[in-house]
């Protein structure tokens, strides 16, 4: 961007100077370029803090930054091409104001240019945290699912379970043995296996866990967590649980490159310590084989 300023000080330096020629840039042109530069950072300083700074914590892809480097070089490379080494050729028709038109359009261009790259970003997170969105929700959903089927089976087995007092009573009074234990072998495979487990306080993280630690149940992973998130989290939901999510969908992934189910294992503990340090050790079973990138 200070390339433009640059080249406005030449078109100033050409004005004061007509048969003048770049190598002998005048002080006064100095001046004029150091003025415009100045201008020109305090006149965006304040939207590069605001916009700029969400920029550099959001995108973390290289790829990214090093095309936003080439449009910066070829726009840098532009203003060299478009220096006037001779400023009488400035004077030739109408060359003057057209220059200035070209430079005050390249420079609207690159603004354009960075503006447009924010707003994809910005689209690209809001997407982004939308879909997570939706995933939890769909966690939760599954979640709530599950407890209503719970909550309907158990209100089910208290309805009943005062008819099967007097039956067990009966059978007791009988002393028909054999019945009473068939009596109650059937009635414990009545009960609701589903129990939702409290991990932590946290309403969100903790329908998370379940949800993993069911597919981690279907898949004959052992799993041992031991969650200690604090009541009030200083983290964002969505944060924690796309940080713990991804984890734990990476231990399932490598306890099922396991062919023997007895192997399987996932070992997670979650403490914070002196109040401000979270600490997570993730420990699970795989096949030995290590894929490494960088």
């Amino acid at each position: 961007m200070s390339s433009f300023p640059a080249n406005f000080a030449y078109t100033f330096d050409a004005w004061l100077h007509l048969d003048g020629i770049s190598a002998d840039f005048s002080r006064e042109a100095g001046v004029f370029q150091f003025a415009v530069n100045i201008t020109l950072m305090l006149l965006l300083v304040i939207p590069l803090r605001k916009y700029g700074s969400k920029l550099i914590d959001m995108i973390k892809t290289p790829n990214v930054w090093i095309s936003i480097i080439l449009v910066s070089v070829i726009f840098i490379l532009l203003n060299i091409s478009m220096i006037p080494h001779n400023y009488y050729t400035l004077y030739v028709e109408r060359c003057f104001p057209v220059y200035i038109m070209i430079l005050s359009v390249l420079f609207i261009l690159l603004l354009f240019m960075y503006v447009t790259l924010y707003c994809i970003a910005m689209s690209v997170q809001k997407n982004a945290d939308l879909s997570e969105r939706i995933r939890f929700f769909e966690i939760q959903e599954s979640q709530y699912i599950i407890q209503k089927k719970y909550i309907e089976e158990t209100s089910k087995q208290r309805h009943d379970f005062r008819h099967s007092i007097f039956t067990i009573n009966n059978l007791a009074e009988s002393d028909d043995l054999n019945s009473l234990k068939e009596y109650l072998a059937k009635y414990m495979e009545m009960l609701p296996k589903t129990e939702t487990i409290t991990y932590c306080k946290n309403s969100t993280v903790n329908a998370l866990l379940n949800y993993y630690a069911q597919s981690a149940t279907e898949n004959s992973i052992c799993i041992e967590w031991n969650i200690g998130f604090p009541d009030n989290l200083t983290i964002s939901e969505p944060d924690i649980c796309s940080l713990m999510g991804n984890m734990i969908e990476n231990a399932i992934s490598g306890c099922m490159t396991l062919s023997d189910e007895k192997d399987r294992y996932h070992y997670l503990s979650v403490t914070v310590k002196n109040d401000v340090n979270l600490c997570i050790v993730s420990t699970n079973s795989f096949n030995s084989v290590v894929r490494m990138k960088e």
